[in-house]
């Protein structure tokens, strides 16, 4: 039914990170971790869009300093709502500076799959290479972090009320 009425669902955009320093963590609307450009982890969050609509949310990496990083895990969860990205008629696009965008739509039908790996990037001798995921997972953060093996703490986490 992947061309069924799109369903205004609330996706989170994060970003499992592990620095060069061996300093992990995650940039995500949870817990409020919008990150900072300015300071480790050179990532920043626009804001959470509770709304499902098509403007949705936006990350800043700051490439000048790929140096710091050794992997980056872009990811995408559906928050509270019944699982079902095929009807989300989500995508989520990359900009390298050099080459052009790339698209990942959120369109396979994934039963009950609440997460998705969108995109794995790694620094190679300092080229950040960027490999496509699209891997649907049932569970949350804590099941995306076992799979590509962070070893990040997790717990469960709450929006704040409105």
């Amino acid at each position: 039914m992947a061309g069924g009425q799109p369903l205004a669902v609330d996706l989170d955009l994060g970003c499992m990170y592990e620095l060069t320093d061996g300093t992990k963590g995650v940039v995500q609307p949870l817990g409020e971790l919008y990150g900072d450009l300015q300071h480790p982890p050179f990532i920043r969050l626009s804001r959470d869009d509770r709304s499902g609509g098509a403007s949705g949310e936006t990350m800043y990496i700051d490439l000048s300093k790929k140096d710091s990083f050794r992997r980056l895990l872009v990811f995408v969860y559906i928050y509270d709502e019944t699982p079902a990205f095929d009807r989300t008629h989500a995508l989520v696009t990359l900009f390298p500076p050099n080459g052009r965008p790339i698209e990942v739509k959120l369109d396979q039908h994934t039963a009950q799959a609440r997460s998705c790996a969108v995109a794995l990037i790694e620094n190679r001798d300092g080229v950040l290479k960027v490999r496509r995921e699209n891997r649907y997972v049932y569970g949350f953060q804590a099941e995306l972090d076992r799979l590509y093996g962070w070893g990040l703490q997790w717990q469960r986490g709450y929006k704040p009320v409105g």
